[in-house]
């Protein structure tokens, strides 16, 4: 999983990016997968 977020021009974005990252390596897949699509939707729309 990379990191691409981190160089958002908003540079306190990675401040929440980075746990969330870490915290994906501590679930199942099937969990990973919805939480992503939903904090991506939180960080583009």
């Amino acid at each position: 999983m990379s990191g691409g977020v981190i160089t958002n021009a908003k540079g306190d974005r990675h401040l929440v990016y980075i746990p969330f990252r870490y915290s994906f390596l501590l679930m199942p897949n099937e969990t990973i997968v919805p939480m992503i699509q939903q904090f991506a939707s939180i960080l583009f729309l």
